[in-house]
């Protein structure tokens, strides 16, 4: 059996100011459970100095973070916030996940930092999190959430494609969108191939989208992401699936393919 307590979201703030949408989207991802978001500031300070130089900003943060539960969408979800001082953010993360037994973590994403080192996926931070904690793991690229009336999922198959139809069904439920479930398949096949591909997508979204509007689409095209990205265009949310597990021979470096 599942779990049938709160589902319980952590959300670490670089900057809180960037807040809203990711408040909004964690509000709407647990419809049937209620809802609890820890918004986490973290207070980073660098080694040889001590710990208790953060203690000024650590006031700042939770100062800043006063405001994080005004921008939920919907009352009933419960928004605690808190601020922890560290060595590295990513530590403080995982031992956060551990501490109230988070469903699931909610990173906001502006591109990687030109500064970061260049084998980064998203950032060292969001990469480590993602190696370590024992929970699914959200990164949203953040561009301004207005109104939501589609949202595209992009699906190949497998466990995370299953995840990403359940929390974009959870947020389409939540804005009242249509969701659009799309495959992509190579040119040539011929149709017999394409009607294969459309039955398992159509048993992939009876099985984890309910209680929407739902519309499946398989396409042919010469590569995945020139056919998601012209897709893509057409709505106002994207969410897709993705495996932490290397997907290179002998690589450690392409966690998110």
């Amino acid at each position: 059996m599942g779990r049938r307590g709160p589902y319980r979201i952590l959300m670490p703030l670089a900057n809180p100011r960037t807040a809203r949408d990711l408040v909004r989207i964690g509000s709407h991802l647990a419809p049937r459970r209620p809802t609890e978001i820890t918004a986490l500031g973290i207070v980073e300070v660098p080694e040889g100095v001590s710990l208790a130089e953060g203690a000024s900003r650590a006031r700042e943060a939770r100062r800043l973070l006063q405001r994080v539960p005004d921008f939920r969408d919907d009352p009933s979800v419960e928004v605690r916030t808190a601020v922890r001082i560290g060595r590295q953010a990513s530590e403080g993360i995982i031992e956060a996940v551990a501490e109230i037994g988070a469903d699931l973590v909610i990173f906001g994403w502006g591109g990687p930092p030109r500064n970061e080192a260049r084998r980064a996926v998203f950032s060292t931070t969001i990469d480590e999190v993602a190696r370590e904690a024992p929970c699914d793991i959200a990164v949203v690229k953040q561009r301004g959430l207005g109104a939501v009336e589609s949202i595209l999922v992009p699906v190949r198959g497998g466990p995370n494609a299953e995840l990403a139809v359940s929390l974009a069904t959870d947020l389409a439920r939540g804005f009242r969108a249509e969701l659009v479930v799309l495959h992509v398949v190579p040119p040539g096949g011929g149709l017999e191939a394409i009607e294969r591909e459309r039955t398992a997508l159509a048993a992939l979204v009876k099985r984890a989208a309910r209680g929407v509007s739902v519309r499946d689409l398989v396409v042919e095209a010469p590569t995945v992401r020139g056919a998601i990205l012209a897709e893509a265009a057409n709505h106002q949310l994207v969410v897709v699936g993705a495996s932490a597990q290397p997907t290179g021979i002998g690589s450690g470096r392409r966690l998110f393919g």
